[in-house]
């Protein structure tokens, strides 16, 4: 049966709700009175915040094949390249969270060449866009779910972009991208983002 315009709102609400409770509790809340570049720097560090709590929820959200992992006490591994300020709140959420009942293990790779298998890989836009779709191109076919936030992200294979729009992340998919993958994206996750394929 398929979800109602007002339950896929609610959804939406809930876990967006979600969201922002989540970084309330692990981040702590405060306020002061901040200068132009302090501000800047705030919001930068409240989009890292934000597109690292989503990717914690998509591996809540997307089923990865049981082969996927070696043992059931593998790892969760989310992939970063070293030096993207988005590691700093993974890791953060990584000490006290787990995905699918698996500890999270952040993984940081020092060059675009080392870049291995994980579960999730995500690849900031700081990086040439020629080396994102070559990454991509090699992570092709071995279970990993590209996530980014460049213009032309999912025309190079990857599943999930973020767009910033009016201060807030928004979630593009490409579940056909997912699904060469041999990942299911729930239904409530679908709901709650664009979907471009």
């Amino acid at each position: 049966m398929l979800p109602t315009a007002r339950g896929a709102r609610l959804w939406g609400r809930f876990l967006a709700a979600s969201i922002g409770v989540w970084l309330f509790l692990v981040f702590g809340a405060g306020t002061m009175s901040l200068t132009a570049q302090e501000d800047e720097m705030m919001a930068a560090s409240r989009e890292y915040r934000i597109k690292a709590a989503y990717l914690y929820q998509f591996g809540r959200y997307v089923e990865w094949p049981p082969k996927t992992f070696s043992t059931p006490q593998s790892p969760f591994v989310i992939g970063v390249l070293d030096g993207d300020p988005i590691a700093a709140d993974l890791e953060q959420i990584a000490r006290i969270k787990k995905i699918q009942d698996r500890p999270i293990q952040v993984r940081r790779f020092s060059t675009p060449d080392e870049v291995r298998a994980c579960h999730i890989l995500y690849l900031s836009a700081s990086l040439p866009p020629e080396t994102q779709a070559e990454i991509i191109r090699r992570m092709r076919r071995k279970g990993v779910l590209p996530v980014g936030e460049s213009n032309d992200f999912l025309d190079w294979g990857g599943a999930i972009r973020f767009v910033v729009e009016e201060n807030k992340v928004r979630v593009f998919i490409d579940r056909k991208a997912a699904e060469r993958e041999g990942l299911t994206i729930s239904a409530k996750l679908l709901q709650v983002a664009h979907v471009v394929d």
